[in-house]
């Protein structure tokens, strides 16, 4: 029976993640207008809000672009063209990194990790004893592509201990699922996004900077993602640019609704998530993509060579309304990615891997009831 007609569209997918109803409805409700104390106030809370999931006692700031746009920015205030910096590669988004340094003309040196691996700090001891002169060190907190978390703290204390150079960690799938502590841990700028952990709509994205790279900025010109402008105008609650400011209205009454639950709840909450739906999956007889040094974000699996695994996931789609994400690049069709980072409800995974169980069955695989019910199960809610 084809039931897409009366089940609600739900999000297993990466980002855009679900979205708190009451953040969806302060942004629908409201228009404010970005020049006046009642904004430059929630510019101002959002900051401070903002500060304990990066980690700093710096200020976060916010831009209107999407995550890759905080990546940009990141790039072109930290870099001068014919500066050398390390990528280190293990997936798509390690990739966006390099082809980014590489287009704004930066000397650029590839540590390439297998995908679904982390990096040997030996490996990159090595890397940065050869080249020397690194500028900044480029990686990530989650690569999204494979479902991998990198060490931050370990990667970043083997780079301030055998180089000069900036540490810059794309976290934008791992923040509020996956503890970062900036200042206590020597990393020079992260970014975000608003899409992810933070439970609001694609358009925002988060950069902070230490003490460290406020010092070093690149010499480049720039204008929309200059960060001592942006700086200089939040500072005072204000935008250097017009925001996204129904997006700011979300993001402000989502940031209540996290801390109100508390960090250490949240990191406990994404790990139970995380362990019940690896546990689910192999029940069904699922191979897990990653074995160990998983994100607690999201969950590739490999899907059975007897099924297309674009055909899987478009049933997942049709029929029952769920949005899974596919492999990319080397991935693609290899295996799909089970999202759950944010505003996740528990029920709604169970009902993600019931409709995976009841598409594999269409498929000549009957494990109807095994990844479901060994999810309510596990350690994650039982």
């Amino acid at each position: 029976m084809d039931t897409s007609y009366f089940v609600r569209r739900r999000l297993f997918c990466p980002g855009p993640t679900p979205i708190p109803l009451r953040s969806l409805m302060t942004s629908v409700e409201n228009n404010p207008y970005h020049r006046t104390d009642f904004f430059y106030s929630l510019i101002s809370n959002c900051h401070d809000f903002l500060k304990p999931f990066f980690g700093t006692s710096g200020t976060p700031l916010i831009l209107t672009s999407s995550g890759t746009g905080a990546m940009e920015a990141a790039m072109v205030n930290l870099t001068d063209p014919e500066d050398k910096v390390l990528m280190i590669h293990a997936g798509r988004f390690g990739e966006r990194w390099a082809e980014m340094a590489m287009s704004y003309g930066c000397q650029t040196v590839r540590l390439d990790i297998p995908w679904g691996q982390v990096p040997d700090p030996d490996d990159l001891v090595k890397v940065l004893a050869k080249e020397k002169a690194f500028k900044a060190v480029f990686f990530h907190g989650v690569e999204t592509s494979t479902g991998v978390y990198f060490p931050v703290a370990e990667l970043t204390k083997v780079i301030r201990a055998n180089s000069d150079a900036l540490v810059v960690v794309d976290a934008v799938s791992s923040l509020v699922c996956h503890e970062m502590n900036m200042d206590d841990w020597g990393v020079d700028c992260v970014v975000a996004a608003s899409q992810k952990g933070f439970g609001t709509a694609p358009g925002l994205s988060f950069i902070s900077l230490s003490e460290r790279a406020w010092q070093r900025l690149s010499k480049r010109p720039r204008f929309y993602f200059d960060l001592r402008t942006e700086k200089k105008e939040q500072s005072e609650g204000k935008t250097a640019w017009t925001p996204g400011t129904q997006l700011v209205l979300s993001l402000h009454s989502s940031l209540q609704t996290l801390l109100a639950i508390g960090r250490p709840n949240l990191y406990d909450f994404h790990a139970r998530i995380t362990e019940g739906v690896r546990a689910a999956l192999r029940a069904m007889g699922l191979e897990l993509y990653v074995p160990q040094d998983y994100a607690h974000s999201v969950t590739p699996f490999k899907v059975p060579q007897s099924i297309r695994a674009g055909d899987l996931n478009k049933e997942l789609v049709n029929k029952y309304n769920m949005i899974f994400a596919g492999g990319q690049n080397q991935l693609q069709g290899k295996v799909l990615r089970i999202a759950h980072i944010g505003f996740v409800d528990p029920f709604d995974i169970h009902a993600a891997l019931a409709g995976l169980e009841l598409s594999l069955k269409t498929h000549g695989i009957d494990v109807v009831g095994k990844g479901s019910g060994e999810f309510l199960r596990s350690a994650a809610f039982a």
